[in-house]
């Protein structure tokens, strides 16, 4: 079975019960959930690139965002804001 799913989107509640909400390492805290629910594939939407700001706009007072990142810029590089990990530094080693 295959689930699709948003990184951000899916563990970026505190009640998604993940250690780093909203990472590639919250959903990686799911997949024993996933699997208890018999899926065997999951196909992510997005997670390269994009811009968020393209077709933003305020609607009831609540600003929106291209939030799925369906118009991507480059095809190469994750989105910086759904890290690996918790922390968003990086050191470089010698």
């Amino acid at each position: 079975m295959i689930y699709e799913t948003h990184v951000r989107g899916y563990t970026k509640d505190k009640s998604s019960g993940v250690s780093a909400p909203g990472t590639f390492a919250g959903l990686k805290d799911k997949i024993p959930y996933l699997k208890d629910l018999g899926i065997n594939a999951v196909e992510l939407m997005p997670i390269f690139e994009f811009d968020e700001m393209e077709s933003a706009r305020v609607v009831d007072g609540v600003q929106l965002y291209n939030y799925w990142g369906y118009n991507t810029v480059s095809f190469l590089h994750r989105i910086p804001a759904m890290p690996s990990t918790r922390s968003t530094t990086t050191r470089e080693t010698s």
